[in-house]
């Protein structure tokens, strides 16, 4: 039996040409670059939150090799030999983003060099949880126009693994939803609150929202390593007769001789000339000519003014008082000179500040000022456990 025979199809016909928009139409010229801004966005955005990015890419400042195994590590819970074998939390885990304006790079990349430093670090939380870790501005206007439970970006933003890979899942559309938010710090609170992660408040992140003499929050930080300080530019050199970068080289070189201790504050007293001696690792010793009560000391002197420049004590969201008016009851300062290790000891040379109401305060005070032959102090200070913060350290 024969097949029928069947007429061959005639081909398809062309499709028809798009109508092409006229050369000089904005629109199309518009929504083309639009287009090709939004490839490139996706683009980037899969380039940085690809793992082989994370695994491969020099941003964290780290060899290829260093930072593969340290991703290795981290997404198989420390080597996969149960509980006990899990490998302790190292720089190698962490990844460093710093975002800041481009015309401004020349200038601030020295303030980059002086802290960034693969051989330490600092922080004890568990990365296999989703932990979110910053820390508040000093401003309570800025906290109330944003919110009081996020980590403001100038002061930095710490994410653990697990809460970074959950976010880039949901990220992209969860930004969508705050198109009105400033920032990407304001942005990053918002998609972390849908996931239900608080804010893990750590005192050592500074977003320094302050003008003018950071003396009181230097001379009071509280029990916690010091992190990261942010608006270097808007407040006075650290050290009286340095300029601001020489300051912070001296101010990295007593943080990075001993991490742990900085900034940290013993209490002592002279009974018998009824003196308080406040020394402020790394920065400086103060002492007063009467005995004054930690509780006083712990609080932040307004020696500064808000960012936005208010100056009254309802606008700082920790404890201030005010700045000590009456000239005989100020302290004498000795600040930082040079730091050094003696063994396992650290050792610093802490010089008196010239004042220009030494003589008033000869003639018109009761008493002298405290230490008047005194030119220089010398202090020093022993390691501390890793648990130092969890014990008193005053020396009464």
């Amino acid at each position: 039996m024969r097949k029928p025979h069947h007429a061959a199809q005639p081909p398809p016909p062309p499709p028809l040409p798009l109508p092409l928009p006229p050369r000089n139409c904005p629109l199309a010229t518009a929504v083309l670059a639009l287009l090709s801004v939004l490839l490139a966005t996706a683009l980037w955005v899969l380039l940085v939150l690809s793992p082989a990015s994370h695994a491969r890419g020099p941003a964290a400042g780290l060899s290829d090799a260093a930072d593969a195994e340290a991703f290795a590590v981290a997404g198989r819970g420390g080597g996969g030999g149960g509980e006990g074998a899990e490998a302790p939390l190292s720089l190698g885990h962490i990844v460093f983003g710093i975002a800041g304006s481009a015309h401004l790079w020349p200038r601030r990349r020295e303030y980059v060099r002086m802290w960034w430093d693969p051989a330490a670090m600092r922080g004890h939380y568990d990365w296999r949880e989703m932990v979110y870790v910053g820390a508040p501005s000093e401003s309570h206007s800025a906290n109330t126009y944003f919110s009081h439970s996020m980590a403001f970006g100038g002061g930095g933003v710490a994410l653990s693994l697990p809460l970074a890979t959950a976010l880039a899942r949901t990220l992209d559309v969860c930004i969508e939803r705050y198109p009105k938010l400033y920032g990407s710090d304001d942005r990053l609170h918002a998609c972390i609150t849908e996931l239900g992660v608080p804010l893990s408040r750590e005192y050592g992140f500074h977003q320094w929202d302050i003008r003018g003499n950071a003396h009181g929050i230097l001379a009071a930080h509280p029990i916690a390593p010091f992190i990261s300080i942010h608006h270097l530019e808007l407040v006075d050199p650290i050290y009286p007769g340095l300029n601001s970068l020489e300051s912070l080289e001296l101010f990295t070189k007593a943080m990075k001789t001993e991490p742990m201790s900085f900034l940290q504050r013993s209490i002592c007293y002279d009974k018998r000339q009824k003196y308080t001696f406040a020394v402020s690792l790394g920065y400086v010793v103060q002492v007063y000519p009467y005995v004054l009560l930690p509780r006083e000391l712990e609080r932040s002197e307004r020696t500064y003014i808000a960012y936005n420049r208010m100056s009254q004590r309802t606008e700082f969201d920790f404890d201030t008082k005010d700045i000590q008016k009456s000239l005989c009851k100020k302290p004498i300062l000795f600040f930082l000179k040079d730091v050094w290790k003696d063994g396992n000891i650290t050792r610093g040379s802490y010089i008196r500040a010239s004042v220009r109401d030494d003589l008033k305060n000869k003639v018109f005070c009761f008493r002298s000022p405290p230490l008047p032959d005194i030119d220089e102090i010398q202090v020093s200070a022993s390691p501390l456990s890793k648990r130092w913060h969890l014990y008193p350290r005053y020396a009464l």
